[in-house]
This record gives C-alpha cells, structure tokens and sequence, in this order.
C-alpha cells in the first residue's frame, strides 16, 4: 500500500529546533545580565565593629562601601558601634563581628586571658597617643613637664601608660597625681585654656577634632615609639583563619577607599555627611567643606611623615619597640610578642593587586 509522506514534518522539526535555540539563548542571556546585576544574594555579608561612636574615622567605611570597593570583592558592609575600644575588641574576638576598628592595649591586656587574634593593618604608622601643649608656649619637651598637670580622657586611658613612659625616658618620675580627668571635646578644652591643666594626653582623633574647632596646638611624642601605629583591623584567630580571603578583600576595598579620601576628600565628606548629616559643620558649604577636610586629613605638625596613608602595613619593628617600652610599665605580663599582636600577610596579598593608579582616575572623575 502506498503511504503519503507528511512534508510538513522536517519544517515542524526545524522550527522546534529554532525555538529550543532561541530558549537556551534568552536562558544565557537572563543569566548573563543576572550575573552583571551583582544580586545582593551574591555578597557576603562583611561585620564591622568601630569601638568608639561615630566619627569622621569610619568615613573611610562609607566610601568603600558608595565606590563599589567592596561590592567589587563581593562583600556588604555591616557596621556598629561600641561604646569604646575594649568593647569592639571583646566583640570581635568573640566572633561576632569579623573585625574591630581599635587600638591595641585592650588586646594585649586581654591576651593574658585567653583572648586570642591579630591586627591586620594601622590606621597609619604614628602612635595615637602624644601630648598637647599651647601652641607657642614654654612646654616644648616632657622633661618641661616636670610638677604640671596632664588631662587625660579618664584614669582608665590607655594613653596614661604612653605618658608615663614618656616621663620617665625624659629622666622624670611618674606619679598617679601628674594625671586629670578631663573627659573629650569640651570640658578637655575647658581644663585647658582655664589652665587646670598644662597639656593633654587625648589621642589623635580628639586633637583633629580640636583642631577643626578652631584650636592651635604644638605637640610632645614619644622619642622612640611615635612611629608605632597602635590603632587598626583587629581580627580574632578564628577569622583570621576561616574567612582570609573575605580579609584580603576588604583591606583591599579599605586600600582603595584610603587613596580615594586622599585623591578627593571633598567627594569622602560628602559620602560621610550623607550618613551623619549631624556632623556636617554649620554654614555653607564651602565653609563645611573647608572644616571638614581639616579633620578628615589632619597630620599633627612634627608627625606628618608618620602618616602619608591612612591605612598602612604594620611595622614590626616599631610595635616591637613599643612592647618593650610598656613591659616596663606593667601593660603586660612578660611573654608576649610581636608576633602574637601583629599579622602582615593579609596587608601584603591585598596591595598585590592594587592599582592605585585606576583608583586615582576613579576618585578624580567621582560626581556626587
């Protein structure tokens, strides 16, 4: 029997063919621009405690996070804050941040008790901790101190400890009675233009305030640990392990953030006042931008050199120099080490693929 041939069939087949292409194709092309699109989903969540209320320190945050630098190393800034140093450090060490903006002394206090991690990177090789005296004026070195009042924060200040051995490499005897209660911002500044007393022992991110409030310093450092950045990215041990890769990546993003404020600190403020429009100094604002940038670039005179960036690869050899100086005023007990505070291998991979160069470009074409 003779069977008809369905001619009809081939073409069925082919335009089935053509549509199941053209499904795979809008299928790569959906996943493609979904990729492109960097879904939330995609970045892993990053903590970050500062362990002091918000300043302008924490610009540098905001500014990584409005650029893209992290978004780039797939990360999504969390951020809080403690109400001092000892609390960030004792929340990340706990775990539940991944990292602390802080000094080092409530680590190295902690160490002793079982606390265990790393500082990672300085913000910026300078010791935080120096002595303000009137600009001009008769103090121009510690052993001008002798018998004067020093205003400190409270009798709890780390930099009590700086101070004191301060005094005594300047051939002074270090007493209890030498240091004031003063408190921050107003009532510093009131002890001391009402003379009550003769320098301040604060830290550098009180004197840049200070500074933009109008008032003039000269400054007293330590003869052989200035250069000592104790203020930076403390890690616990468990992080420091677990989540190195997600550390590159955000010293990185901070890296790039550090020479964006740098390249255009008008653009960083703005980023900054966006999130804390109450920090924006009154006025206009070319008056705003004048103070602002005051604070957010400020390098004491005599200490410039010690802070061209604001994020830096710890010294070694300084902090080891700064550990022996307080081991002798009893911050520590004997055995701890450099090498139990300090962990450059996270700065190094992360300046290794840096290009300062494109960030320069990128922060100078920067419209906001």
């Amino acid at each position: 029997m003779y069977r008809k041939t369905d001619k009809n069939k081939p073409r069925e087949r082919n335009m089935k063919n053509s549509i199941g292409i053209m499904r795979g194709k809008a299928l790569a092309l959906a996943l493609v621009a979904g990729l492109m699109a960097a879904p939330a989903w995609a970045q892993q969540a990053f903590r970050v405690v500062e362990g002091a209320p918000p300043s302008i320190t924490v610009a540098d945050f905001y500014v990584a996070e409005d650029a893209g630098f992290l978004r780039e190393e797939g990360l999504k800034l969390e951020i809080n804050f403690a109400g001092n140093g000892a609390v960030g450090t004792q929340i990340a060490a706990a775990g539940q941040a991944d990292l602390a903006d802080v000094t080092m002394e409530p680590y190295i206090a902690g160490f002793d008790k079982g606390m265990r991690g790393k500082f990672i990177a300085a913000r910026g090789n300078i010791n935080i901790y120096f002595l303000a005296v009137p600009k001009g004026g008769a103090y121009k070195s510690m052993a001008d101190l002798k018998g004067k009042k020093i205003g400190v924060v409270s009798m709890g200040s780390s930099a009590i400890y700086y101070i004191k051995s301060m005094a005594r490499t300047a051939g002074l005897d270090p007493q209890a009675d030498m240091f004031l209660p003063v408190g921050f911002g107003d009532s510093a500044v009131a002890a001391f233009k009402a003379n009550q007393v003769q320098a301040l022992a604060l830290n550098l991110i009180a004197y840049a305030g200070l500074v933009r409030a109008g008032l003039d310093f000269d400054y007293i450092y330590h003869p052989t640990i200035r250069d000592a950045g104790n203020y930076g990215y403390f890690v616990s041990e468990n992080t420091l392990n677990s989540k190195r890769d997600q550390l590159v990546g955000f010293t990185r993003a901070m890296q790039k953030a550090d020479i964006f404020i740098r390249t255009n600190p008008e653009a960083a403020l703005r980023i900054f006042w966006k999130r804390h429009p109450n920090m924006k100094p009154a006025g206009s604002e070319e008056e705003a931008l004048r103070l602002g940038k005051i604070e957010l670039t400020y390098a004491p005179v005599g200490a410039e050199g010690l802070r061209p960036e604001r994020l830096s690869m710890l010294d070694k050899a300084a902090l080891d120099r700064m550990l022996k100086g307080m081991q002798e005023e009893d911050m520590f007990k004997p055995g701890f080490k450099v090498d139990d505070l300090v962990d450059t291998a996270i700065f190094q991979a992360a300046s290794a693929k840096l290009d300062a160069a494109a960030v320069v470009k990128f922060a100078r074409e920067w419209k906001n």
